[in-house]
């Protein structure tokens, strides 16, 4: 079955991407929207919307964590996918309404076949008793953790990024 969109050929020209030769990928200094001040905040809006639009992507520098908080994430995260895959599924992603806990191989599915990759997914932490979460909010509420003791620093290192990033 073929699917056909139904586009009026002068709205054709809207939906085609433009294509912006480019010699290199904009760095943008985010550090500059950390100040509080608003104009700084509203140009390096600015800066993300061109980047955004011109090229699909970009770097940002200066944005508040310490090169050592990411790195001690991703070492939990690579022992955490070392565990078995019967540890991993106590914390699976299906056992609640939130979207958060481990998905194995070929769960994700961005294609027909599945994704190739395993993953931990987490969100901004809220307690059981926020008025949002109180209220039905769904996907909001505490995320899903291991619980060995050796994942402490699992949950404290996003825990600590979010709060940098806040």
């Amino acid at each position: 079955m073929t699917t056909q969109l139904l586009i009026k050929p002068e709205e054709q020209a809207q939906l085609t991407g433009k294509q912006i030769p480019f010699s290199q990928i904009l760095i943008i200094d985010f550090g500059h929207a950390l100040s509080g001040d608003s104009a700084q905040c509203r140009t390096v809006a600015g800066e993300i919307g061109v980047a955004c639009r011109d090229a699909g992507f970009f770097y940002i520098k200066s944005y508040g964590i310490e090169p050592r908080v990411p790195d001690a994430v991703y070492a939990q995260g690579k022992k955490f996918l070392a565990l078995s895959a019967k540890e991993k599924m106590k914390i699976y992603i299906g056992t609640n309404d939130r979207n958060r806990g481990y998905s194995p191989m070929l769960e994700e599915k961005l294609s027909k076949k599945g994704d190739l990759k395993e993953s931990f997914d987490l969100a901004l932490e809220l307690p059981e008793d926020d008025a949002g979460v109180q209220n039905g909010a769904r996907l909001y509420g505490p995320s899903l953790w291991p619980k060995r003791q050796q994942f402490e620093m699992f949950q404290v290192r996003p825990r600590t990024q979010a709060a940098t990033c806040a």
